[in-house]
């Protein structure tokens, strides 16, 4: 007999449908919120997960990070936690973390869905010998070419309004900017 699916996972699927449409839907985001704040008791990871998710989407990261650092917490830094945290990250633009924080949990679980979400990032960094290295990897791991590997580099172009964002990020972290652009 199957599984009836979480309340989480149905506010999940309905986050991914809201982002799949490209609508960034304020009140339908605020109307998650408040069933993931009902979850607390039931499913204190998953609501704490939904919660950092949907604060990421409207725009405030201190909630963002604070949520997904107490579910890292609570999990002991699961594989998990650590990509949910990473695919934030990467909804609300932040790829250098994303990438960063998928590379933990590739490293800690060898998943195909975190090693995607590396490419993800990587390609939308514009870093092209990283890409080119996490497609080699995927198709090593999956025995299938990336979807997104189409054999030219990435454009590099950034998204309108993540430039500001990326620049601060490469200033702080400018040691680990200088090993992942092969300078």
């Amino acid at each position: 007999m199957p599984v009836p699916a979480t309340k989480y996972n149905d506010l999940i699927r309905a986050i991914n449908a809201l982002l799949i449409a490209d609508r960034r839907d304020e009140v339908a985001l605020m109307r998650i919120r408040r069933q993931a704040e009902g979850l607390m008791d039931a499913d204190r990871i998953g609501s704490l997960t939904l919660l950092g998710t949907v604060a990421g989407l409207l725009g405030d990261e201190k909630t963002m990070h604070a949520r997904h650092l107490a579910v890292l917490e609570l999990t002991d830094g699961s594989s998990d936690a650590l990509y949910n945290y990473a695919n934030t990250l990467a909804w609300t633009g932040n790829f250098s973390s994303a990438l960063a924080m998928a590379k933990r949990a590739f490293e800690a679980s060898h998943a195909p869905s975190a090693l995607g979400l590396m490419i993800i990032s990587a390609q939308a960094l514009g870093l092209a010998s990283l890409f080119r290295a996490l497609c080699a990897e995927w198709h090593e791991l999956t025995g299938r070419q990336h979807e997104l590997d189409t054999g030219e580099p990435p454009s590099g172009r950034i998204r309108d309004g993540v430039m500001d964002r990326l620049e601060d990020d490469m200033s702080r972290n400018a040691e680990l900017w200088t090993r992942l652009s092969n300078v």
